[in-house]
């Protein structure tokens, strides 16, 4: 199993500039920097190196200047990238001023630096301890967490201490119980969220956790239902979930939930015209989704940024302990709608990348897996009638996610280009699997049942 990560800004590259450059400015600066500093405390090699520099020279008594600090270094004259870079420092807009600021900045994106590695050393007891050993699980537990309080401890105290020190102990914990559970049950440790399809289950195991799936379908293909399938199978195997919806409201995507979950079609859900036997089975459903007991929680948020969908996740991390029940899975639907800053100025093919590199980041350092949500363009109306099938490039922000994504899922329904025809009620499709980092691609043979809004399997068998 991997070990936990949060996510922890680990340096401050601006900071570090900033010192680097009062440095050459003012002597003062360097006396108060060599003071309060250590190499170790910038992140960046490059900027490590000048100050490790720079300290030799000023106590040798040499002057601290761009010519000394490249020539202590022992840069060629011929080596423009290094000399270029140097000048920079020395040339940029830099002040001795605001060094004390700086200097500050600079050790407590050290502190949280060290607090991490201290986070992944203690991640790596934990999952470095053998898999049937009950006693040395529980040992390896205490330890992780006496190695996190160590590296915390020497750290003023703050709020932000206490912060990375809750999620430290809490992502720990969580570690320690699942690895405890699989000991007691005789089961392997799951490392994905099941998909809600079984035929997709067997070709890529299910979404895999820490890491960022997607799912790629046209307008009112089932790109929401097929998401709200792996919701309800990630609630039914005993996991949190959170789902971000930007496009259907929370009432319709819970509606999907149960209709999934109970085998009752959506309309009728809807105009309340279930029998007692449907009543009997939504309530059974719903139960099992646990809305109430926070298994699920349904944002309906049109207009918000990918801000939101990060304080959401960290808002269930540190609530879950209370509820008892581990974060598995976050859904997006979809990365189109998420709104864009304007201050940013940047172009729509930037922001897509980095939404997708914020929510891989965020997956990845919570441990949980993330399931973006992609619409087609209009790339597939150019392409000739027998050449329909999907491909990354169809989606949008196909070409980050094609880059970020260690799944993805395409929804091909060929009755779709038949626009004198509405779908059948159960209509044959393919999902198709265009990228697997972890197998090879395949297609998965299933039916999109219109009335209960989800995929089910046909009896011929998926094929690579």
């Amino acid at each position: 199993m991997n070990p936990p990560r949060l996510r922890i800004v680990r340096g401050n590259s601006e900071a570090e500039a900033a010192v680097l450059g009062a440095c050459f400015l003012d002597p003062r600066a360097i006396d108060a920097c060599l003071d309060a500093l250590l190499p170790s405390d910038f992140e960046e090699p490059f900027h490590r190196a000048v100050f490790t520099a720079m300290g030799k020279l000023r106590s040798t008594g040499h002057p601290v200047d761009p010519i000394s600090v490249l020539t202590t270094l022992g840069v060629s004259s011929g080596d423009d990238r290094t000399v270029a870079r140097v000048l920079g420092i020395a040339d940029a807009r830099a002040t001795a001023v605001n060094v004390e600021h700086h200097i500050h900045l600079v050790t407590v994106a050290a502190r949280r630096r060290r607090i991490l590695d201290a986070i992944q050393d203690a991640g790596r007891i934990v999952a470095e301890a053998p898999e049937g050993d009950a006693t040395e699980l529980d040992d390896a537990g205490r330890r992780a967490v006496d190695v996190v309080e160590s590296a915390v401890a020497i750290t003023p105290p703050t709020r932000e201490r206490t912060v990375l020190m809750s999620e430290a102990i809490t992502s720990l914990g969580h570690t320690v119980k699942e690895r405890f559970d699989a000991v007691r049950d005789n089961r392997p440790i799951r490392s994905h969220i099941p998909t809600g399809v079984a035929g997709l289950d067997t070709v890529i195991d299910g979404y895999p956790i820490g890491e960022v799936s997607a799912i790629g379908a046209r307008e009112k293909a089932g790109k929401s239902s097929l998401g709200m399938q792996a919701v309800v199978a990630a609630a039914t195997a005993g996991y949190g979930v959170v789902v971000i919806s930007y496009e259907v409201p929370h009432q319709q995507l819970a509606a999907r939930g149960i209709s999934a979950r109970a085998g009752i079609p959506v309309s009728r859900m809807m105009r309340g015209t279930m029998d007692d036997g449907d009543v009997q089975r939504y309530v059974q459903a719903a139960k099992t989704l646990g809305d109430q007991a926070g298994r699920a929680q349904l944002h309906w948020v049109p207009g918000s940024g990918i801000e939101y969908i990060e304080a959401a996740v960290r808002r269930y991390r540190r609530s879950e302990m209370q509820a008892n029940v581990p974060l598995g899975l976050v859904v997006v639907d979809h990365i189109g709608r998420i709104k864009r800053d304007k201050r940013a100025n940047l172009a729509e093919h930037d922001h897509l990348y980095e939404v997708a590199e914020r929510f891989t980041t965020l997956c990845a350092d919570v441990g949980v897996a993330g399931l973006m949500l992609s619409q087609h363009n209009q790339g597939h109306k150019a392409r000739a009638a027998g050449d329909k099938w999907p491909r990354s490039g169809d989606m949008r922000g196909g070409a980050a996610l094609a880059e970020l994504a260690s799944v993805i899922v395409q929804v091909h329904r060929p009755s779709m280009d038949l626009h004198d025809q509405a779908p059948p009620e159960d209509d044959e499709c393919h999902l198709c699997v265009t990228l697997h980092r972890h197998g090879p691609p395949a297609h998965v043979p299933v039916m999109f049942n219109g009335p209960r809004q989800m995929f089910i399997e046909r009896r011929s068998q998926w094929r690579g």
